[in-house]
């Protein structure tokens, strides 16, 4: 737990380069809630935030951080997904309950998955793989 949080710490010492550094921890079983953080919603690049909330139901993000983006988009310094106007699909919906009952290191381990009575199909998707890991430049 100690070394989670150097880690943490240090991250988001480093909000800047976000769009480096959080593609690698989220698809490492990083639990997004952790990164809920004002300076990383402040400071990190348009593409760093929008990786980040794919990763959790945006609508049910805190005030004061829903406020922060909402300063972004009128100052033009993040630009959301178009999707991130609407309600999460259901299917993300399931995908963030069995991520939330399982754990997020143990969702992303395919071994687990694989062990899921769903079809194969759903694998990758549950495991956040239908986002790219490697952010535009």
């Amino acid at each position: 737990m100690q070394e989670q949080s150097s880690m943490l710490s240090a991250a988001l010492s480093c909000t800047g380069s976000a769009s480096l550094w959080l593609p690698v921890l989220l698809s490492s079983g990083l639990e997004p809630s952790v990164l809920l953080q004002p300076c990383l919603f402040e400071e990190a690049d348009s593409e760093a935030l929008n990786h980040l909330l794919e990763f959790m139901n945006w609508t049910t993000l805190p005030p004061p951080l829903r406020l922060i983006l909402d300063q972004r988009r009128a100052a033009s310094s993040w630009e959301p997904r178009p999707h991130f106007d609407s309600l999460p699909l259901l299917s993300h919906i399931c995908r963030l309950r069995i991520r939330e009952i399982l754990g997020p290191d143990l969702l992303m381990r395919s071994s687990t998955v694989q062990q899921l009575p769903v079809p194969s199909l759903l694998h990758d998707f549950l495991q956040f793989r239908d986002i790219p890991e490697t952010l535009p430049s």
